[in-house]
């Protein structure tokens, strides 16, 4: 079972940072840490909080940079810091179980002169939007152009921010507005969207990124099915916030070696590649990260999309989204299966073994057990209705993979009746799952 650590916190200062008290009369003032409000209505979306999967020996590594970048909010007299949630667990790697620490980082609001950073938005090279929300205490308006509210002018930028004030409202700000509206240069704005991403830690082998060479854009349709042709169809997409010396990220991969990416399209990936984007285009999820999604990868007017380097990440990782929704899309037919067909009782009594029962694997859930000093090993739950309607369930020593909805053969021995949700359940151990028309061995 993963175990979370406590938050760590970065280092303490006196600096007290709180310039909305002080008369601006500077040329730079940096920006102090808002104060969470509780008069605002609760905000759907969370702030930007990636997750980085590291090796546990990284661990200081990382702590270290976020110690530094604390020490950098510090010296410009701010008040927030940038926290990290440590938990521990294992990730199946190479057909091994691996422990890995799972680094959730988490940033302080900023603001200045009663103004609180509400969002950073990117423009694409056909003019749509990307958002990250930077707090969520407070409103994030919708930024659909690049529109500065303040020069009232509307003209090409790479990036506006928004701002909110308890009296004046939501503002849109061009980024080279940003000093004339608050009346002061502000510093600080780096830590909207700092990651640990961006850091040359001192280990090169923390970096685990290949080298961004090579196109500066892409065609949109032809990254996909790079992405998707390279991963299985998002199956082993690695993201950068899980990247390592091993796995490097997926978007690093197709950035640094695009011609051998490109050339490894295979017409499956091609096609899994344009059933993303259908699925883009007819998806009604209105979140962030879908809008952010939609705006890397298709166009305005029909016509054929780049992508910029720069957006490549966002941009790939719709393989793995589009992956994630035909899994749970499985899952919900072979639930919807196991309702209509399930049939009460169980398959043999206990003791009995069991050959050549034909099957649907209907639900895959991980977890660990204890082994002593100290030490835990995964395990796997596999449930599966048999075709004539009754339940199976095996509690497997290891990690194993079973796609939802995947046709198998069960042998096995009957170990226990058991009952989950008022469903009758056989639960069986020295299980075989095998391929009904070629007899292989399922599940690694």
């Amino acid at each position: 079972m993963s175990q979370r650590r406590e938050k760590h916190l970065g280092v303490p200062t006196d600096n007290g940072g709180r310039y909305a008290e002080q008369e601006h009369d500077t040329d730079e003032l940096t920006l102090t840490a808002a104060t969470p409000a509780d008069d605002h209505d609760e905000l759907d979306d969370e702030p930007y909080t990636p997750v980085h999967v590291l090796s546990p020996h990284h661990v200081p590594l990382a702590l270290a940079a976020i110690d530094k970048a604390n020490k950098r909010l510090a010296r410009y007299g701010i008040d927030g810091r940038f926290e990290a949630t440590l938990e521990d667990g294992t990730e199946r790697r190479n057909e091994q179980d691996i422990p890995v620490t799972y680094l959730t980082l988490s940033r302080p609001s900023l603001s200045l002169g009663g103004w609180t950073f509400s969002g950073t938005h990117d423009v694409t090279d056909d003019g749509q939007m990307l958002h990250y929300r930077a707090t969520t205490t407070v409103p994030m308006p919708e930024v659909t152009d690049t529109t500065c509210q303040f020069c009232g002018k509307s003209r090409r930028r790479e990036r506006v921010y928004t701002l909110h004030h308890d009296t004046e409202g939501s503002k849109q700000v061009g980024k080279s507005c940003l000093e004339a509206f608050l009346g002061v240069k502000p510093k600080g704005l780096w830590a909207l969207d700092w990651t640990l991403d961006d850091q040359e830690l001192d280990d090169a082998e923390t970096i685990g990124r290949w080298s961004a060479v090579g196109s500066d854009v892409f065609d949109a349709e032809a990254l996909l099915a790079a992405a998707a042709s390279t991963t299985r169809n998002g199956e082993l997409f690695v993201p950068k916030s899980r990247a390592s010396t091993e796995h490097p990220a997926t978007a690093d991969a197709l950035i640094g070696q695009w011609e051998a990416a490109h050339a490894a399209i295979t017409d499956d990936g091609r096609q899994f590649a344009r059933d993303a984007l259908a699925w883009l285009r007819s998806t009604d999820d209105d979140g962030d990260y879908i809008g952010n999604l939609k705006a890397s990868l298709i166009p305005k007017d029909g016509t054929q999309k780049w992508v910029s380097q720069k957006h490549v990440g966002i941009a790939a990782s719709a393989i793995s989204a589009y992956r994630r929704h035909l899994d749970r899309e499985a899952e919900l037919a072979a639930k919807e299966k196991t309702r209509q067909e399930y049939q009460p009782g169980y398959v043999a009594p206990i003791g009995e073994k069991i050959a050549g029962v034909g099957a649907t694997v209907v639900r895959v859930n991980y977890s660990t057990s204890y082994i002593g000093y100290g030490r835990e090993a995964p395990k796997t739950i596999l449930s599966m209705i048999t075709d004539d309607g009754h339940q199976v369930t095996w509690f497997a020593s290891g990690t194993k993979e079973f796609p939802i909805g995947q046709k198998v053969t069960v042998a096995g021995t009957v170990k226990n009746h058991d009952e989950y949700q008022g469903i009758d359940q056989t639960v069986i151990t020295r299980a075989k799952i095998t391929d009904p028309d070629t007899g292989d061995k399922l599940g690694g």
